[in-house]
């Protein structure tokens, strides 16, 4: 048990005057720091933010897929993203062309 765990096990004690042991298993070394606490902390916030980057992602390849540019410019995609995906569409039709043109 570490120590924050002890802490919040402490609020459901009946009587708050009451002396408190910890339990047997409670051993200070493993409490955790601040710093520890902080790092966790950041790396849980850095967790979400990367998964919610990813999830904005996928929303915005769908839309790249199945909407026009400036129906998906309307809907909130990022405007790199619409022109690399305009570049590409008009590189595939420029190829397409010189295909069917025989150059």
């Amino acid at each position: 048990m570490t120590k924050m765990q002890w802490q919040k096990a402490r609020k459901y004690i009946k009587d708050p005057g009451a002396v408190v042991t910890p339990p047997e298993d409670f051993k200070p070394d493993k409490w955790i720091t601040p710093k520890d606490a902080a790092r966790q902390k950041a790396l849980k916030a850095t967790a979400r933010r990367e998964l919610l980057e990813r999830s904005e992602m996928r929303r915005c390849k769908h839309i790249l897929k199945n909407y026009s540019a400036a129906e998906a410019l309307a809907m909130g995609v990022p405007k790199h993203m619409v022109e690399q995906k305009e570049a590409a569409r008009r590189a595939k039709e420029k190829a397409r062309l010189k295909k069917a043109l025989g150059l």
